[in-house]
């Protein structure tokens, strides 16, 4: 479940535990997507946190009520930090206006059935650099799509660790290819 946390409207869906995973994965100038805003209460909270990192959050408001999360686009507007931007639309669509690899971190945290999860991971699998990480909130919190979804997708991008309910996941790369990244200035 969710927790408010102060000065922020509506809630925070991550734990203190997993925002604080999250938080260490975030570099100074580091760009970050977030895929499931809802009402930006954890996007904010961490672009606070880093603020010489770039945000950029997806949903596709008016968000409806998944279990209980009511996301709020008058919600996300106030939790709003000078380094945040948002993206109404489906994640699928923003491969259309955005080149590849684009971000270190990507955070998905949308609707949960297998068919959104699978659209948000391919998504999330073209705009995130190589070397970045994709974090999956919920995967081990209760029976939905998500981890069905990282199962089904999987290859090359695995899960590295388990942090509460999200999967931290990374690329499987060899030596070689990681030589190969660090030449396009990826890695």
């Amino acid at each position: 479940m969710g927790e408010e946390l102060p000065g922020l409207a509506g809630i925070a869906c991550m734990n203190v535990r997993e925002r604080g995973a999250v938080l260490a994965l975030i570099g100074d100038g580091a760009s970050v997507l977030e895929i499931g805003t809802a009402d930006g209460a954890t996007a904010s909270w961490l672009a606070t946190q880093r603020p010489g990192a770039a945000f950029l959050s997806v949903d596709t408001f008016p968000a409806g009520q998944i279990e209980g999360i009511l996301g709020s686009l008058p919600n996300w507007e106030l939790n709003r930090q000078p380094n945040m931007n948002l993206w109404v639309g489906p994640a699928s669509r923003l491969t259309e206006f955005m080149g590849p690899a684009l971000f270190d971190l990507t955070i998905i945290d949308g609707e949960h059935t297998l068919e959104s999860v699978l659209l948000d991971l391919r998504a999330a699998k073209v705009l995130t650099r190589p070397a970045g990480v994709i974090v999956m909130h919920d995967y081990e919190h209760r029976q939905n799509g998500v981890k069905p979804a990282v199962e089904q997708e999987g290859s090359p991008w695995v899960v590295q660790e388990v942090v509460g309910s999200m999967a931290i996941l990374r690329q499987h790369a060899d030596a070689e290819m990681m030589e190969r990244l660090k030449e396009l200035g990826y890695a």
